[in-house]
């Protein structure tokens, strides 16, 4: 199949019979956009090609195939990263749109993906390097801009007519320091090009650098470095063997290109280059004929790999031919040994499993470390749901667990963390006290049991475990920090300061309370102190999502309004997914009148948070604002059908008719909210004013 035919294969995938009847509903138009062919179609949505009929220009639109919370959520995630981006080598983000369906608009690329190239051409050594140094451009610029892509691979690899490399699909990319990488600790990602380290999450700028690697490997070799029937024996591969080299496969290609791209590979970050801009200056000097950093890769090397590899089986040869003969008891020792090896190792690929969402692969293959009724099947299926989520099973299974072994403190203490997961505090009690009676020097109990008082509002009972840890735990920044929380529940903030306190000077390194401690100053109008914690922590802590939030209401506070704004919009850039940062950037903008932003920023609050009323309330608020009166009340009439018991509905309702002169109406809704149990003073204040213009109407 040559390239073109594989190219109108791709394009004759179709959407979903949903997607295909609302584009029809709409006559393939969507706002100023016309659509034309379909390009191509991923799990989250389709992208056909479009022209601007204002401009003339052809772009790409990128359509949501479901528009749930979810994927309007991944979508917003991929248009935020794309927007900041600005590079030759980068597919252009031009704009995002959420009506009459979300979607976003970008750069059409008239070229073929690198993945189909592969097949069908004989790259050189200069023509990879052509390839390579621009892309490693790109993501030396991305990472500057604090975005990593997270799924570098052929595929999504633009090569226009020109030869000109273009990376795009941004599906997968997060800022660096947005906390952990990997959706409800789920491994994302493609795993013929993913970094051993990607698969727990950690991804860096060097698991960037393997995928390029992995790139070059697939350039070199036309197959990728890893091949397997599934998923995960392809990741089981990436983290325990070696690829085969590729002057193995092919003995014309360039040792020194091998190098590069081994060097890339390798499974230990510290040895591969530390940016993409390190390996860039490589491919350079090796198109210039001098020298490079990477080694060529020898017999030495290949021994090396193997040891590696089979370290027990290189070590079992050399003890059994030295002690054979005097310690054959030994054998069988060594074989007990790597029975639990084997069994370790067992464990280990189920909880893996598991964590990668593969429950019921989990539970098959758990069948075969023990029998069905042994109680340690209960406890690893417990574990197992517990790590998917899924509450209810893993209850059933720890409790299956219980009857068969009532006296084991570890199962007690998970059957009281998943208890503690279904809010179920008073039963997660029971069992954490439980766990107490059989080992009393668990301290972490101390811990949980202190968490599930507080969920239930017993504050004192949570100090006393506090208390009691850090008589044993004297210096437990930990302790202090909960203990600190506990009383700033209680709203004694003195008490709760000198916690705080305590814990920073044991830890001064505990970002957390240095920024509890700047939310009780702010609490306490003292600015510059909580000022100055909260730029400690932007300076130094790696996670400052929630130091920016805050921050941003202190400035809001002192009526710095520029200043809020730009500490919401820099919290938006580390995670532009957090509701609370367009809501406290709403009520900034409202402050300042700039009600078209502020209705925007509700808008996202809306869609990341469809179940929130008080954000669907902040939509007819703005529309109040702005003088549009009669939109505001079509909105407050549609909330009706959805709740009628809220107070603050029918006092903004009872504000808009005012507005509009409907003072009987108006007047009806605000008694409808006093009969709700709305009692305030402004609230008899708009009743009195309306009376009145009622009676000077009559």
């Amino acid at each position: 199949m040559d390239i073109t035919q594989q190219l109108q294969h791709a394009q004759s995938i179709s959407p979903s019979i949903e997607v295909q009847n609302f584009i029809k509903s709409h006559n393939y138009q969507l706002g100023k956009y016309k659509l034309g062919e379909l390009l191509g179609k991923g799990g989250m949505g389709v992208i056909y090609r479009a022209q601007d009929q204002q401009t003339k220009r052809v772009v790409a639109v990128k359509i949501l195939l479901d528009k749930n919370t979810d994927n309007t959520k991944k979508l917003l995630g991929e248009a935020s990263c794309m927007a900041q981006l600005e590079h030759p080598n980068i597919v252009r983000f031009y704009e995002i749109n959420y009506q009459p369906r979300p979607f976003f608009v970008m750069e059409y690329v008239e070229g073929v993906p690198l993945s189909l190239l592969i097949h069908s051409e004989t790259f050189k050594e200069q023509q990879i390097i052509d390839i390579l140094s621009p892309l490693c451009d790109a993501l030396s610029y991305a990472h500057k801009k604090n975005i990593l892509h997270r799924d570098i691979k052929p595929a999504n690899i633009i090569i226009t007519k020109d030869r000109v490399p273009k990376i795009t699909d941004f599906g997968l990319a997060r800022p660096r320091n947005a906390g952990n990488l990997t959706i409800e600790g789920l491994f994302q990602g493609t795993p013929n090009y993913a970094a051993p380290e990607q698969v727990s999450g950690k991804t860096s700028v060097k698991s960037e650098v393997y995928s390029l690697g992995a790139t070059i490997y697939e350039m070199l070799t036309s197959r990728p470095p890893f091949q397997g029937d599934s998923d995960y024996n392809v990741l089981f591969q990436v983290s325990n063997h070696y690829p085969i080299r590729p002057r193995e496969i092919d003995p014309t290609i360039s040792p020194y290109l091998e190098a590069i791209c081994l060097k890339c590979l390798e499974k230990q970050p510290r040895k591969r280059y530390r940016n993409c801009k390190e390996l860039a200056k490589d491919l350079q000097n090796l198109r210039k004929g001098l020298a490079i950093t990477a080694k060529k890769y020898t017999h030495w090397d290949s021994l090396r790999n193997f040891v590696q590899r089979h370290r027990i089986l290189c070590t079992s040869i050399i003890v059994i031919s030295l002690l054979f003969c005097l310690f054959f008891s030994v054998l069988i020792l060594q074989n007990r040994q790597l029975n639990k090896k084997n069994y370790d190792y067992q464990l280990q690929r189920i909880l893996l499993l598991a964590q990668m969402g593969r429950a019921q692969q989990a539970f098959e293959e758990s069948q075969t470390l023990f029998t069905k009724d042994d109680f340690r099947s209960h406890q690893l299926h417990a574990k197992i749901y517990y790590m998917v989520k899924k509450y209810q099973k893993a209850l059933q299974s720890s409790t299956q667990a219980l009857e068969k072994q009532p006296n084991l403190f570890k199962l007690h203490v998970l059957h009281g963390e998943i208890l503690k997961a279904l809010n179920e505090n008073e039963q997660a009690l029971q069992s954490f006290q439980r766990a107490s009676v059989l080992n009393p020097e668990y301290t972490d109990l101390f811990r949980l049991k202190g968490l599930v008082y507080k969920n239930l509002q017993k504050y004192e009972l949570a100090l006393s475990e506090y208390n009691q840890a850090l008589k044993k735990l004297p210096n437990s920044a930990t302790f202090y920090a909960l203990r600190g929380d506990v009383y700033f529940a209680q709203r004694n903030f003195t008490l709760s300061l000198q916690d705080f306190n305590k814990a920073i000077k044991i830890n001064p390194h505990d970002y957390y309370s240095i920024r509890k401690r700047a939310d009780i100053n702010l609490l306490l109008g003292e600015y510059q102190q909580a000022l100055e914690d909260y730029n400690y922590v932007v300076e130094n802590a790696r996670d400052h999502t929630t130091t920016f939030i805050q921050r941003g209401a202190l400035h809001r506070r002192l009526q710095n309004y520029p200043k809020a704004i730009e500490d919401y919009s820099a919290a938006q850039k580390l995670n532009p997914l957090h509701v609370d940062i367009y809501h406290n950037r709403s009520n900034v903008y409202i402050d300042t009148k700039n009600y078209p932003l502020a209705l925007r920023d509700a808008q996202i609050c809306v869609l990341l948070e469809p179940r929130n009323f008080r954000f669907h309330l902040n939509l007819p608020r703005i529309l109040n604002y702005q003088g549009r009166f009669s939109q505001a009340l079509e909105r407050i009439e549609a909330l009706e059908k959805w709740v009628n018991d809220r107070p603050q509905l029918f006092e903004l309702k009872g504000i808009v008719q005012y507005n509009l002169r409907q003072y009987t109406k108006a007047l009806r809704s605000f008694q409808k909210a006093q009969q709700l149990g709305l009692q305030t003073k402004e609230l008899k204040a708009l009743i009195s004013r309306t009376r009145k213009k009622i009676a000077t109407k009559k």
